[in-house]
């Protein structure tokens, strides 16, 4: 990690989201500060509401790149992703305003400035928030049942 000191039940939900993930996190360091900010602010609700974001936006750039840009009926997709990153942008400019001004600075130049390596950087961001996304969703859901089926042996 970096100079941000992460709260223990953070490096928890990471290790988490490590194997969830199979080690693919991308920006690990900055997702621990967001986890971070959200829970000391009490602004889990617009984490929440960026991992939702997030999740839109990683599904939506996974299936462009399968059925390509050009194909005539992902105009519509295309018009809902770039508003969708627009909400995830809005709302880690929400989140970060419960920064340190450093941190704030140094994020929003990384995935906020009117730039294309920062629109990068937070498509990149998103992937790893789908993964916290998809962590919430598995704890929701609880512990599974044993499958009590009868299986053909």
């Amino acid at each position: 990690m970096g100079t941000h000191p992460v709260d223990p039940a953070t490096l928890e939900t990471l290790k988490s989201l490590d194997a969830l993930s199979s080690h693919s996190l991308l920006r690990r360091d900055d997702l621990a500060i967001l986890l971070d900010v959200a829970a000391a602010s009490g602004r889990q609700d617009v984490l929440d509401t960026l991992c939702f974001e997030a999740k839109f936006v990683s599904q939506s750039i996974r299936l462009l790149e399968r059925v390509g840009m050009a194909a005539a009926d992902v105009q519509r997709l295309k018009q809902e992703l770039a508003s969708s990153l627009e909400r995830a942008g809005s709302s880690l400019r929400m989140l970060l305003s419960a920064t340190g001004d450093a941190e704030r600075v140094r994020m929003e130049d990384e995935y906020l400035a009117l730039r294309p390596d920062a629109a990068q950087n937070l498509i990149t961001l998103c992937h790893d928030l789908r993964w916290y996304k998809n962590l919430q969703i598995d704890r929701s859901r609880g512990p599974k049942a044993p499958d009590r089926r009868r299986r053909n042996s």
